[in-house]
C-alpha cells in the first residue's frame, strides 16, 4: 500500500540540527507516511543520527555531494506517496501541520497545492511570532507570483504541501542553480496548479542567520545563479500572462537582481535595470535598507551600495 505523505529532506553535515528536524516529522498525524532522507556525502555525524532514530518508515539513500537540488530530484524519484513535503534538514514542521493540510487540499479543488504560515528562527523555535505575509492567503496561481515579486515575499519549501500529480507536471529541480533554486521549482509548481490553498492552522519554520546558509550566500557564481533563477520565473511569468501587473512585479523582481548583483556583476546588473524599466508601470522599489535609500538619495543607488560596502569592510577591520 503507497503512503499517503512522502517526506524528502535534502541532508548535508546537518548534526546539529537533524535529530530535531526528523522529530518535527513525527508529531503530524497521519498514518500513512514515509520518511526519505537522502544524505548528500556529508562528513559528520547526520548519518550516525538517522541511523540512531531509524523505524520502518524512515528509508536512507546516501550518494556523493552533488547539492540540493540532487538530492531532491532523488528523493522525489524513489518515493511513493500521494503528496510531497518537502523539508531541509535544518527546519522543522509545526504539530499536525501536514494534518491540516491534507484536510484542506482533500476539500479543494484537483489539482490544488498547499501553503501555510512560516515564521524564521534561530534556536528553537518557541513561540515565535509570526509576521502577516500578504502571500498568507489562498491565490490563484498568477496573483501568488505576482504578489511575490510585489512585496519581495517568498514562500520557504517546508511551507508547502504538493499532489504528485502537481510535481510531475512540473518537472524535476533544475541541479545548475546553486541560489533560489528553490524559488524557480516552486514557480513551475504553482503554474502547473489549480490554485493555492492557504492553510492558517498549519505551520513551518525556517532556520536562518546560518554561516553555512546557501540562501545567504553572495559569491560571484551565486548571484549568477540568481540571475539565471529571475530570468526563468520571469519568462514563465509572461507565457502565462502578459498583464502591466505581471510586467511591473517582473520588474520589481529584476530592479532588486540588480542591486543584489550590482557589486559583483555590474554589467549585468545595467541590463537587468533597463529590463525593469522596460517593463515598469510604476514606481519600482529602492535599494537596502533605511541608511543606503538615504544616501541613494544624493549619490544615486550604486553609490551607496558603495559605500555601504566599504562600510562593512572597515566594520569588520576594526572588529578583527
Amino acid at each position: 500500500m503507497k503512503p499517503e505523505v512522502s517526506i524528502i529532506i535534502p541532508c548535508y553535515n546537518a548534526a546539529p540540527w537533524l535529530e530535531a528536524c526528523i522529530a518535527s516529522t513525527r508529531a503530524q498525524g497521519v498514518d500513512s507516511m514515509e520518511l526519505i532522507i537522502i544524505d548528500d556525502g556529508s562528513t559528520d555525524g547526520s548519518l550516525k543520527i538517522v541511523k540512531s532514530m531509524a523505524d520502518d518508515n524512515l528509508h536512507l539513500y546516501s550518494q556523493s555531494n552533488r547539492g540540493a537540488s540532487s538530492a531532491r530530484n532523488r528523493g522525489l524519484a524513489v518515493s511513493r506517496g500521494r503528496y510531497i513535503q518537502y523539508l531541509d534538514a535544518d527546519d522543522q514542521l509545526g504539530k499536525y501541520k501536514i494534518l491540516h493540510q491534507l484536510h484542506r487540499l482533500r476539500e479543494a479543488e484537483p489539482g490544488s497545492v498547499a501553503t501555510c504560515p512560516w515564521v524564521r528562527f534561530d534556536n528553537k523555535p518557541l513561540a515565535p511570532s509570526f509576521h502577516h505575509q500578504k502571500n498568507f492567503q489562498s491565490l490563484s496561481p498568477l496573483e501568488f507570483l505576482q504578489v511575490n515579486w510585489e512585496q519581495d515575499i517568498m514562500m520557504h519549501p517546508a511551507a508547502w504541501l504538493i499532489p504528485r500529480s502537481v510535481a510531475e507536471q512540473a518537472g524535476p529541480w533544475d541541479e545548475s542553480l546553486t541560489l533560489n533554486d528553490d524559488g524557480e521549482y516552486f514557480c513551475r509548481v504553482v503554474l502547473e496548479s489549480s490554485g493555492l490553498v492557504y492553510t492558517p492552522d498549519a505551520a513551518s519554520y525556517y532556520r536562518s542567520n546560518l554561516s553555512s546558509s546557501l540562501s545567504g550566500r553572495k559569491d560571484p557564481d551565486s548571484l549568477l545563479s540568481l540571475h539565471s533563477s529571475i530570468e526563468k520565473m520571469e519568462a514563465l511569468m509572461l507565457e502565462h500572462d502578459h498583464s502591466p501587473r505581471t510586467e511591473h512585479a517582473c520588474a520589481c523582481a529584476r530592479q532588486r537582481l540588480a542591486y543584489s548583483i550590482f557589486l559583483q556583476h555590474p554589467e549585468l546588473a545595467a541590463q537587468c535595470e533597463t529590463r525593469a524599466q522596460q517593463m515598469a508601470h510604476g514606481p519600482l522599489p529602492e535599494p537596502g535598507g533605511r541608511i543606503t535609500q538615504v544616501f541613494a538619495q544624493f549619490t544615486g543607488w550604486r553609490t551607496a551600495l558603495q559605500i555601504q560596502r566599504q562600510y562593512h569592510r572597515l566594520l569588520e577591520a576594526v572588529t578583527g
